[in-house]
């Protein structure tokens, strides 16, 4: 559908405005993986943790969920606006450090880095 398909005209804040009003607001998909299998995720979040929730408590154990993070210095992401054929420039070190985290957290709210 285009501007020629219906003769109207309408500037970006408009459209805007009219998407508003019928509720849609500007999100951030959602990423799935693709190999994801929604099935075996369910009857692991319903019957396999239980099990291992109950092993737990009965060995006075505590289950931890662990996650991995990593951070560089030298990852450049967004644009800026400048004159055609003069490329802004941003000051910067060429040093490059990064950093890996591990965090655990337990069913119970105990954190751990």
């Amino acid at each position: 559908m285009s501007e020629n398909e219906f003769s109207i005209q309408m500037s970006r804040s408009a459209v805007s405005c009219l998407l508003h009003r019928i509720g849609l607001t500007p999100q951030h998909p959602a990423r799935r993986a693709i190999e994801r299998q929604a099935a075996a995720v369910e009857n692991w979040k319903n019957n396999e943790f239980h099990k291992i929730k109950e092993l737990a408590e009965k060995n006075g154990a505590k289950i931890y969920f662990l996650d991995e993070a990593g951070v560089r210095t030298d990852y450049h992401t967004g644009t800026t606006w400048s004159l055609g054929g003069l490329t802004p420039i941003i000051p910067s070190t060429g040093g490059r450090y990064r950093i890996n985290m591990i965090v655990a957290i337990t069913n119970e709210g105990e954190l751990y880095f």
